[in-house]
């Protein structure tokens, strides 16, 4: 990963560490050092909150909903195009550049409320700190992987979850999904100062 800095923005541009594309559930993450992503003075704000940082900083490219529309385009096709097309995206997930720049601004605090509908009584409130990231690759990946598996999906807004809490400890830790733009609205995202 390199990183190239311009002081008057405080804008970093970055490469993610490694390409992660998961054959199992159609998923991929970018990886990130998060000691490139200068977001250690936020610590003191995410305790306040009660929030925990997160053990790998990573940016999701195809998140488990989109696995699952992916998964469905494949099951339709035999066993020679389906793999195939599952080793044409993992070429096109290696192949895009990855680049991206983050700011001093694009920090934001969500949450959301999750109910269980079998059990109404279940109720779950979860919170994060995410760096949203300027991902020109996204758009260009997304294109192509709706061209390889004739689907329409939606790039989700890039963004790299840091904090993560919630009244629920051991499910919090997983974060909130953002799929689209229209997700990302939805949860009213607060900017934090820096």
């Amino acid at each position: 990963m390199f990183e190239d800095q311009d002081s008057s923005r405080d804008v970093r541009v970055l490469k993610p560490e490694q390409v992660k594309f998961d054959k199992n559930n159609h998923t991929l993450l970018l990886v990130v050092d998060n000691s490139l992503l200068g977001s250690d003075h936020l610590s003191d704000t995410a305790e306040v909150r009660g929030l925990q940082s997160k053990s790998e900083f990573h940016v999701t490219v195809i998140g488990f909903r989109a696995g699952k529309i992916i998964e469905k385009a494949l099951k339709v096709l035999n066993e020679p195009d389906r793999k195939a097309k599952e080793t044409e995206i993992e070429q096109l997930s290696q192949e895009t550049d990855w680049e991206f720049s983050t700011d001093s601004q694009s920090l934001f605090h969500i949450q959301k409320d999750y109910s269980d509908s079998k059990q109404s009584k279940s109720k779950e409130t979860r919170e994060s700190i995410i760096q949203t990231v300027n991902m020109p690759g996204l758009a260009v990946f997304y294109r192509r992987l709706n061209e390889i598996l004739g689907v329409n999906l939606e790039a989700p807004p890039a963004h790299i979850t840091l904090y993560t809490g919630g009244t629920n400890p051991a499910t919090s830790k997983m974060g909130i999904g953002i799929d689209t733009p229209a997700a990302l609205n939805e949860l009213h995202p607060e900017r934090l100062e820096t």
